[in-house]
């Protein structure tokens, strides 16, 4: 079963994973891999997600959440090709904003770094990278190397729902989100443009969620601790970097 599942060797570290992801399962409760190790997400960061298309390499979805004592701060961003550069602008602005914290992703550096990567330098905003980059944290290689969960795996939803982290967007994966994307290209729906928006704000709003249940355990509780969301100081929806006209929702450039 083992060389079917591509493993030929066996060591001590793996069989050490295998048996916390065990008690993970069977306590259902985190459990550290080998002795606990520092949080790496200061109280004030940057969550950040993006939607885009592997295949063509294409950002059309950009969500930010700032976290600060001084008040959060959400930035939802849709973009098409033609568009980039001035969404890529607004999100400059908005990280901006505090130059000098972290900015924390799920799975980061396999997924959205190389794709950001690619629809930057496509449009010349190359500067943008440098800047994620350097301040980058991925969490899910953090928690990938440090801690065993209840779950057979790490998704951001999945882990979301299993934390009891609502999401009322209706949109309940990207494949779902790219199919009303494709709707409203083709209608131009405030409505449809409205759930895409919302969905990017559910997806940071759950990312500082876990980034936050996953800081309680490193602090030593032994269940995740449940985190009220502040109610954003500011909201920033944008289409291509300019503020679009929506229904029942505030917005700015």
């Amino acid at each position: 079963k083992l060389k079917a599942a591509g493993i030929s060797t066996i060591n001590a570290a793996a069989v050490e994973e295998w048996q916390a992801h065990a008690r993970a399962l069977i306590e259902h409760r985190p459990v550290w891999v080998h002795e606990p190790v520092p949080f790496p997400v200061p109280v004030s960061y940057f969550a950040f997600d993006l939607e885009y298309n592997s295949d063509a390499r294409d950002v059309w979805l950009i969500g930010v959440r700032l976290v600060s004592r001084r008040g959060d701060v959400i930035f939802s961003c849709y973009t098409d090709l033609a568009g980039n550069l001035k969404a890529f602008g607004s999100l400059v602005e908005m990280l901006a904003r505090a130059p000098r914290i972290p900015i924390v992703t799920w799975n980061g550096i396999s997924a959205d770094m190389p794709m950001l990567r690619v629809a930057a330098g496509r449009c010349g905003a190359d500067i943008l990278v440098g800047d994620i980059e350097r301040r980058h944290i991925d969490l899910y290689d953090w928690t990938r190397r440090h801690l065993r969960v209840p779950s057979l795996g790490l998704g951001l939803k999945e882990l979301s729902v299993r934390a009891g982290i609502p999401r009322a967007s209706g949109i309940r994966n990207g494949g779902d989100a790219d199919a009303l994307r494709q709707e409203y290209r083709c209608s131009g729906s405030s409505a449809v443009l409205e759930s895409l928006l919302a969905y990017s704000r559910e997806d940071v709003n759950g990312l500082v969620q876990l980034v936050e249940a996953l800081r309680s355990v490193a602090a030593g509780c032994i269940e995740p601790a449940r985190y009220q969301l502040r109610r954003p100081r500011e909201n920033i929806a944008l289409v291509n970097g300019l503020t679009p006209q929506l229904q029942g929702q505030r917005t700015r450039r």
